[in-house]
């Protein structure tokens, strides 16, 4: 993943871990999860969920 980061030119600032590649994987799971909601409220509400999961893990 780090490879392709700064294939695209985009700089890392850290070293990447191979737990780095465990959260983006879990978070990849969470989004699919939410593209895969049954309708939109759901949709809504997954996405809500993941984005305040998201502002207490980085507050």
């Amino acid at each position: 993943m780090a490879e392709r980061c700064r294939a695209h030119e985009l700089e890392m600032e850290t070293a990447v871990l191979p737990e780095d590649l465990d959260l983006l994987n879990e978070a990849l799971d969470e989004w699919e999860r939410v593209v895969d909601a049954a309708d939109e409220h759901e949709r809504a509400a997954r996405l809500n969920r993941m984005m305040a999961d998201a502002a207490r893990t980085h507050a």
